[in-house]
């Protein structure tokens, strides 16, 4: 079992039911069926993240990330109840950001082509603050502190792509996995503090789920050298 978990195969199981779990809570979120929405929201980060407990091959950076797992986990469980548990769901994510940027700082470096991402990923969000900054109210100074921490996140994972020979193609999951949980978390702020979507859970949803995915594929040994 565990020589299994550990193979490349095993990843289709892991897909089958991230994806089984994610599709069942979007179908019941759209038909209002609270039986599949609340049980299999926090579902396929739970499915991601006892994966990685039971990895045969465990490094710091599999720890640190599967720790980020948990803190998700945590904050999926909060926001079945968004309205009364925003906050507490936000610090949730906030920490879990924190452990993933504790795994993608190791072994890297400072280099000046850093300072492209950096500056796209501060622009973005710059933009986007300065559309919301109006609806914060109280919120304002936890916002902006959350948009820091997952934006050094995402600026960090991107960093990493120049240590692939280094790191091993876990590098480019890291990478799509972060964008990913930026993307979710901007659809989620534009409707909250701006104005709502339309497809708001699919819009949210999708791209976390997938986010999470990819974080947690780069944590994996047989997409790292044996180095590591």
């Amino acid at each position: 079992m565990i020589s299994f978990i550990g193979s490349p195969s095993s990843l289709y199981l892991l897909t089958a039911l991230v994806a089984a779990g994610a599709f069942l809570h979007l179908y019941g979120t759209a038909f209002h069926t609270r039986q599949l929405a609340w049980p299999f929201k926090p579902f396929p980060v739970f499915i991601l993240l006892l994966y990685l407990t039971l990895q045969p091959h465990q490094s710091f950076y599999t720890i640190l990330i599967a720790t980020g797992l948990f803190f998700s986990f945590i904050g999926d469980i909060f926001l079945l109840q968004e309205d009364r548990f925003f906050i507490q769901g936000l610090v949730s994510f906030l920490v879990a950001h924190l452990f993933y940027i504790g795994g993608l700082v190791l072994q890297t470096g400072w280099q000046p082509i850093h300072i492209i991402p950096f500056i796209l990923i501060f622009v973005a969000f710059w933009m986007i603050f300065r559309r919301i900054q109006d609806n914060l109210k109280s919120l304002t100074l936890p916002v902006i502190l959350y948009i820091i921490v997952i934006g050094v996140m995402v600026w960090r994972a991107f960093c990493r792509l120049g240590y692939q020979d280094i790191l091993g193609d876990g590098v480019w999951w890291a990478a799509l996995g972060a964008l990913l949980f930026m993307t979710s978390d901007l659809f989620l702020a534009l409707h909250k503090f701006d104005r709502p979507l339309k497809n708001r859970d699919n819009c949210v949803m999708i791209p976390y789920y997938l986010g999470q995915y990819g974080m947690a594929l780069s944590a994996l040994h047989f997409f790292r050298l044996s180095s590591q």
